[in-house]
């Protein structure tokens, strides 16, 4: 029998041949061989689960040619939970798994509020189909949650397609890392599709997580609404397409639960469960009353550690129209992403959060995650943006570090914004559709060369820079305020940067400087504290103590000018008039610096104990992740005795 692609061998009726009970009462045994597709009629399921190093599933097994399939009008007619009423899996398939099927079926978690949950980690390298499941019933956070679809496609070549899924809730919406949420997509290499899925009132990590991996997923005509964090989350390879995106917390679920307002026997469930007692501090992590939700954005892309470009969002409805508490914008960017194109959409926000903000690529949010490759351009066509959002004082449209992005069509209509487009950041910004963007010019090459056998070292100041090539992230670093950079070279090393004018200031040690081809010439050396901040990160040493001089940065040899364009040759005391004037100079811009820099590290002061707080909230946050990684020690567990094989 063939069926959705997957040839069946055997086709076993579930209550005729396998003795199923339909009522409940009988936990079923699930046969799990090659080739089997099992119908079931209508009915209620009830599965027993098997333990592995602390997990809990009905199935750890490999399946290849397999299916479940209900025969009901619709897929609420026959419900699968777990027959103990705990939380557990159904479905934990091996990652060898290849063409196997769910359809027209339903998973019930039940409405108990502390217990029952079902997850399904469907892995599959490849022949993955899921179509018509339904996923019902209450959704608690941890200990009690679990994923409740987690595919993943092990191969680079495979593919899967979830096909009008849908998980409408209601959850207990708790911060980040204090619940799955409704689903996740993790150590992905393939590609999956989710067609005509609604995915709504998900607490957690977002309505979907699925931006953290290798491979590539493509959403059509999905729905996605009142999830925590985002209502969708994604990465950039990722494509959202005709999709619709809503926010709008007074139309929610009536039965959804904030974590701070968990009380009674469920309270008291999840303090047992959870290990907290009389003794427990009454601000400790442990308590799942201190874990409120994370805040809700509409469509936010990040994938992170992995860095990726590519895909977009085409012909989507985003709406931001109330919410509990407001997240980021209705549309992210992480810096780690550079998503290609953004066409066709319309993005509404009444909430106090920005619209559209594309990250700066140039600055990672954190130290494990990665820079995408260039070109960090976005192709914005037929955007629209409107609401009574005030953007949180900023624009409507944010671009940071997207140089050489196009727009051709952007209408927005949000009167509290402080205007509608800032690309102040981003240089190369074309407008084909008569609007308005900063002023422009065409990007020029700034060419460093280490020529030498010893390290070199450079630092410059101008406008625009941004890297082009042969640019690391690991020995180079932008000045504070994105206008310059600086780094090293290694013997025979080429950095190229694009700048868009020429550079103010230069200093180079063992390195010569081309601007579009020809040498730089005289350009006055960097002056503290940006030349300093730089020495300190790569080492510099000071010019006078190297064999090579101090090059100003116009591609001489190291004669030791002092390279801003005065004479050398020596006055009476054996230092010229016009270097003394010059060392003037440097002293009253030291001056000016060391009272600017009294007042960013009074800033810096602020910042570090804003950051100090920020640890704390991470510490408990790892503290929760060690818990979910205890709990999936086993799944490591049989990749290395696969491996051992």
């Amino acid at each position: 029998m063939l069926r959705h692609d997957i040839e069946f061998d055997e086709v076993a009726h579930a209550i005729e041949d396998l003795g199923w009970d339909p009522d409940g009462e009988t936990p079923i045994d699930l046969p799990t061989r090659d080739g089997l597709l099992i119908e079931v009629p209508p009915g209620e399921y009830a599965f027993p689960m098997d333990e592995q190093g602390g997990d809990q599933a009905c199935t750890f097994d490999r399946l290849e040619r397999w299916g479940l399939r209900g025969l009901g009008d619709s897929p609420d007619e026959v419900r699968f939970r777990t027959a103990s009423g705990e939380s557990g899996w159904f479905i934990r398939a091996d990652g060898d798994s290849r063409d196997y099927l769910l359809e027209n079926l339903a998973f019930d978690n039940t409405d108990d509020r502390a217990g029952g949950d079902i997850g399904n980690w469907l892995r599959a390298r490849d022949g993955l189909e899921v179509h018509d499941v339904d996923h019902l019933g209450f959704s608690g956070a941890e200990p009690f949650c679990r994923w409740s679809i987690l595919p993943a496609i092990t191969s680079s070549s495979g593919s899967g397609r979830i096909v009008r899924y849908r998980k409408t809730g209601p959850s207990v919406f708790a911060g980040h890392g204090a619940s799955d949420g409704g689903g996740g997509v993790f150590d992905h290499d393939g590609h999956l599709t989710f067609r005509d899925c609604v995915i709504a009132n998900q607490g957690g990590d977002g309505g979907l997580y699925t931006g953290k991996h290798p491979g590539s997923i493509v959403f059509e005509n999905c729905a996605f609404r009142n999830n925590d964090m985002a209502a969708i989350r994604l990465g950039a390879g990722c494509e959202l397409r005709d999709c619709e995106i809503v926010i709008d917390w007074d139309d929610a679920h009536p039965e959804n639960v904030l974590a701070q307002d968990i009380s009674g026997d469920v309270l008291d469930a999840y303090h047992r469960a959870r290990g907290v007692d009389e003794d427990t501090p009454a601000e400790s992590p442990t308590r799942i009353t201190n874990h409120p939700p994370t805040g809700t954005s509409g469509v936010y892309f990040t994938s992170a550690q992995y860095g990726k470009s590519g895909g977009g969002i085409y012909g989507c409805d985003i709406r931001i129209e109330s919410t509990y508490d407001r997240g980021m914008a209705a549309i992210l960017i992480n810096p780690s992403d550079a998503i290609r194109d953004l066409h066709d959409t319309t993005v509404h926000c009444d909430v106090d959060q920005r619209a559209v903000w594309f990250m700066d690529p140039r600055e990672q949010r954190f130290d494990s995650h990665r820079q995408p490759a260039l070109p960090w351009s976005v192709d914005i066509r037929n955007l629209t943006v409107t609401g009574q959002s005030d953007c949180r004082g900023e624009a409507a449209v944010i671009l940071e570090g997207r140089h050489d992005s196009t727009i051709s069509g952007l209408a927005v209509d949000m009167p509290n914004a402080a205007r509608e487009l800032d690309a102040d950041s981003s240089t190369g910004v074309v407008r084909t559709d008569g609007g308005e963007t900063d002023e422009t010019t065409t990007p020029m090459n700034l060419r460093v060369t280490n020529d030498g056998d010893r390290r070199a070292f450079y630092s410059f100041r101008a406008s625009g820079t941004r890297p082009r090539e042969g640019v690391p992230d690991g020995q180079t670093n932008h000045h504070r305020d994105g206008n310059g950079a600086g780094g090293y070279l290694a013997p025979g090393e080429t950095h190229t940067w694009l700048v868009s004018d020429r550079p103010g200031n230069c200093s180079t040690v063992g390195a010569s400087v081309t601007l579009d081809g020809e040498a730089l010439g005289d350009v006055p050396a960097m002056a503290t504290p940006d030349y300093e901040a730089f020495a300190d990160a790569w080492g510099y040493p000071p010019a006078e103590e190297t064999d090579d001089g101090g090059d100003s940065g116009n591609g001489s040899d190291g004669s030791g000018d002092s390279g801003d364009g005065s004479d050398d040759s020596d006055g009476e005391d054996g230092v010229s008039p016009a270097r003394v004037d010059a060392l003037e100079s440097v002293v009253e811009t030291i001056s000016t610096d060391l009272a600017t820099a009294e007042t960013r590290l009074n800033d810096h002061g602020q910042r570090i104990s804003d950051v100090e707080v920020e640890q704390d909230s991470q510490d408990e946050r790892l503290g929760d992740l060690d818990e979910r990684v205890s709990a999936n020690r086993s799944v490591f567990q049989r990749l290395r005795d696969a491996l051992s094989r």
